[in-house]
């Protein structure tokens, strides 16, 4: 086979998918050449074959792809099984087998080996429904459809959130509602679909997507399905992108309780939007380094079937906002950046039967942090800390670091900012140059003579905001010997430096602005 034709393939399918159908341990590249990879006379015969296979397939980008490609995405069923899975075991590969198929967890897991090695076709918009949600040709009988419905109105729990309303076997609808807002109605004919794509998307956030860990997966799902149904407590996950961000030393690293660190462990994830989470070090993929992380927030909730007069709600997630916020504040103070170390590009639930949500934040402006386990002992300090006290003490000057360090492309507007959080936290109504800088150097510096020299710096830097808000920087003479960013790094570092000291400090942090002056500048205790 000539390596164009063997590229061809891999950019259609991916890694990862025509491993498992040929049954290759080693490793592949998408710039691998094929001559230096060890294939055996029969995965070479297994790769010409499925090569045929492909060259007869109608990749038609629209108005969509034909009936036959669709039966190609499934497999192109012989008998009761998928030739995909019939190239793994012809390489003499293990096909996972199942065998009681009769109760609805059996039922499930044949179909999941069934599916497996479609789940993992390289994510593709134009290429594999999967992963963009268009499961429409999902493929499915009407003996199917019918024998999951019997098998879900004999189970006692589950059979609760059955609603049924016609003779048709696909004719019911299967769905709950949470505490939280979060409702799923899914109708007959895409309920095993929903089940195991689901279970499928969780896996592969975790970085664990064998085909014992999907069953794995499909199980627990059935039966978070089953507490719901029966009005008990479950556990959820919320899952959160994050770009610009690596753990050196660990695949994961428990951040708190219920909050979890977890690396991007392959450029190969069958998920889109986890490749795009990520950037690498070098265009040498033996020897890059990839950056990215998934953080997994664990939370509790109760459920129930969907009542007879539902009509809408409202699914909200409170905790995942506020625990991006302190990430971000933890990032920053552990890594002292002035510059945004990570950006989130995107969150998913792993609720059963929920679909992969569309949002993605296509931002990757940050940079990139490479984590030790030292720093991330002080990360998870900070993220402990900062969720076990009161922040509307110092709403203002977080917020406005925030902005200043994630939310503003121009200097100008990033360094304004940051002065508005000097000012949040060491000023009255009607702030003075002296009151500002004045407070700033007594809470940073002890030494009287370094006191005095970081005094007339923070005044010079002070200066420059008047300077900065009425549009005339380049008047100002810091920016005669000095450029913008450099500037910006260092007006964003005190703010920084004044933060992290403050939330540490429980006598300070619990003052307001007047109040700090007075105790830092005249010693004066409030009253």
């Amino acid at each position: 086979m000539e390596q164009a034709t063997f590229k061809s393939i891999l950019d259609r399918v991916g890694v990862k998918f025509l491993k498992y159908i040929l049954n290759y341990q080693g490793e592949i590249e998408y710039q691998s050449q094929i001559n230096d990879i060890d294939f055996n006379e029969k995965q070479i015969s297994v790769l010409e074959e499925f090569n045929t296979v492909l060259a007869q397939i109608a990749y038609a980008r629209f108005p969509g792809p034909s009936e036959e490609f669709h039966h190609f995405l499934f497999g192109l069923k012989l008998g009761d099984e998928s030739l995909f899975n019939i190239y793994r075991h012809q390489c003499h590969g293990i096909i996972y087998e199942i065998i009681e198929t009769e109760s609805i967890v059996g039922f499930l897991s044949k179909k999941t080996v069934e599916l497996y090695p479609s789940l993992l076709l390289r994510a593709h918009i134009s290429f594999n429904p999967f992963h963009t949600d268009k499961t429409s040709y999902f493929p499915k009988t009407k003996k199917e459809i019918g024998e999951f419905k019997e098998l879900l109105l004999k189970d006692t729990e589950l059979s609760k959130l059955v609603s049924i309303w016609g003779d048709e076997s696909f004719a019911y609808q299967f769905g709950y509602i949470l505490d939280n807002g979060a409702v799923n109605i899914t109708f007959g004919d895409d309920v095993v679909k929903s089940i195991i794509v689901r279970a499928f998307y969780n896996c592969c956030f975790r970085m664990k997507y064998e085909i014992g860990d999907v069953i794995n997966e499909v199980k627990s799902n059935v039966e978070k399905l089953r507490k719901i149904a029966s009005e008990q407590e479950i556990e959820f996950s919320t899952f959160l992108g994050i770009y610009g961000l690596r753990l050196a030393e660990v695949e994961e690293f428990q951040l708190s309780e219920n909050c979890i660190l977890r690396k991007i462990d392959s450029l190969h994830n069958p998920i889109q939007k986890i490749n795009r989470t990520t950037s690498i070090t070098s265009t040498d993929i033996s020897s890059c380094i990839i950056i990215g992380c998934i953080l997994e927030l664990k939370q509790k909730v109760k459920g129930k079937a969907l009542p007879s007069d539902f009509k809408s709600s409202s699914f909200h997630n409170d905790e995942i906002s506020k625990t991006i916020q302190n990430l971000k504040y933890s990032l920053v103070f552990s890594l002292n950046q002035s510059y945004a170390p990570m950006k989130e590009t995107f969150i998913d639930v792993d609720l059963p039967m929920f679909s992969l949500y569309p949002y993605f934040h296509d931002d990757r402006s940050a940079g990139g942090s490479v984590m030790t386990n030292t720093q991330l002992r002080e990360l998870k300090e900070w993220f402990n800390l900062i969720n076990s006290i009161e922040l509307n003490y110092v709403k203002v000057p977080l917020k406005r670091l925030q902005y200043a360090i994630f939310g503003r492309k121009d200097p100008e507007d990033s360094i304004l900012d940051a002065f508005i959080a000097w000012e949040g936290m060491f000023s009255e109504s009607f702030e003075t140059t002296f009151q500002v800088t004045g407070t700033i150097a007594k809470f940073l510096e002890d030494d009287e003579i370094k006191r005095r020299d970081l005094l007339k710096r923070l005044k010079d830097l002070y200066g420059f905001r008047s300077h900065l808000a009425h549009g005339n920087p380049e008047e100002h003479k810091l920016l005669k010997k000095e450029n913008m960013t450099d500037l910006q790094k260092e007006i964003i570092g005190i703010g920084i430096q004044c933060l992290k000291k403050l939330l540490k400090d429980k006598e300070l942090l619990k003052l307001k602005p007047k109040e700090r002056i007075n105790k830092l500048l005249l010693g004066v205790s409030k009253e």
